[in-house]
This record gives C-alpha cells, sequence and structure tokens, in this order.
C-alpha cells in the first residue's frame, strides 16, 4: 500500500517506495516493512500489505496505513493486536483525543500504550522468553508508530520507537516522538524505514 501527502487530499496510490516495497520485501519474511520518503514538501508512506495469524499458518492482504480522523498512520512490530488480552494498537490511537498538535497527539498515544504495551509484553514472555529476552536487549523491536499530518500548511512526520527494559526485575516501556526534519530542497529526500524495511532502503539508498 502506498499514499502521498503532499497538502492535497491523500489519494491511494502506486509510489514509487511502495512499488520497492513489492520489489524487495522478502516473500519468505514476516514482519511489516514500512518506508517513509520525505522530500522538501512531500511525503510518501508505503507498507507491505500481507497479514498473518500468531503462528503463521494464514494469511491475508489489507491496508497497514490507516486514517485517524486529521492524521495517517501506520505501526510495526510483533505486537499490534491480541485477541487473548485485548491489546489492540488501533484502539489505542483512537483514543487520542482529536485537538492539539500531532507532536502532542503522539505524545499521548505513548503515555497511554507504555502500560498495556509492558502488561501485552509480560504476557508473551511468559509463553516465548526468547522473544522477551530478544526485546529488553535491544535485538528485536517492539513497536514503531509513524504519524503522518498537516500542519502550518506543510506534511508532517512524527514517530516513536519504544522500547523496553528491566530495573530491579520491573518491566519499563519507554518512548519519545521523533519529529523528522523535511530536506531543504525538493532534490533531496530523507528515508525511513521501520519493522522488515533493510531491503527496501537500501535499494532507495542505492537509486
Amino acid at each position: 500500500t502506498g499514499l502521498c501527502y503532499n497538502g492535497t487530499p491523500m489519494d491511494r496510490l502506486i509510489s514509487g517506495a511502495a512499488i520497492v516495497i513489492l520489489v524487495c520485501f522478502p516473500h519468505g519474511s514476516f514482519g511489516t516493512c514500512i518506508v517513509i520518503v520525505q522530500s522538501k514538501d512531500t511525503i510518501w508512506l508505503a507498507t507491505d500489505s500481507k497479514q498473518s495469524n500468531s503462528d503463521f499458518t494464514a494469511f491475508r492482504y489489507a491496508c497497514k496505513i490507516r486514517k485517524d480522523r486529521a492524521f495517517y498512520w501506520a505501526a510495526a512490530g510483533p505486537f499490534y493486536l491480541d485477541l487473548a488480552t485485548g491489546f489492540d494498537v488501533e484502539n489505542l490511537v483512537k483514543t487520542v483525543k482529536y485537538r492539539g498538535t500531532l507532536k502532542q497527539k503522539m505524545r499521548a498515544f505513548i503515555e497511554q500504550t507504555k502500560a498495556p504495551l509492558a502488561a501485552e509484553l509480560l504476557s508473551v514472555g511468559k509463553d516465548d522468553p526468547i522473544t522477551y529476552r530478544k526485546i529488553i536487549t535491544g535485538e528485536k523491536a517492539l513497536l514503531e508508530v509513524v504519524f503522518v499530518g498537516m500542519e502550518n500548511g506543510a506534511p508532517t512526520l512524527i514517530w516513536v520507537n519504544f522500547t523496553a527494559h528491566e530495573i530491579k526485575q520491573k518491566l519499563i516501556v519507554d518512548g519519545e516522538p521523533i519529529v523528522a526534519a523535511p530536506p531543504r530542497t525538493n532534490s533531496n529526500f530523507g528515508v525511513l524505514g521501520m519493522g522488515e524495511y533493510v531491503a527496501a532502503t537500501t535499494y532507495l539508498h542505492g537509486n
């Protein structure tokens, strides 16, 4: 799925970044691939569209770029929706208040996500201690989320990379909003990847 945002209504399209994902996303890999390309006045947001159940025995195709009122968002990581525990990233985004800047909305999302995300990681850790250990040591990503919207007449990109660590046997989940500064000219491009993104961003940097 690819979206282009440059101040006009955001329309679904096959952008250059989306084509890169179709070409480079490893068909044998499991996990979301997000690629964001940013110029002075345009943001391209692209994801893969493959979803699976928890044991990778069933698959479907779906749009992973979501719209929540005034902004668009996407997320990558092993924790997105857990029917058993009720953890749901989409519902957490929906509870963000409509008013405020995009950064304020991201900060509110972070604060209300820390506790349920920590509880979800602890729950998963009981059955999968290897994944738990990889996440708290930084070997594996916990959850990455990007918001894209219009502010002051310009497309704005903000993201967060949630991390987890233990202090005195207590699990702590952290995250800070990161605002991407756009390139100074349209001849320069910034590239950001999340999830299973390495092949796609390597291709973009090389071309």
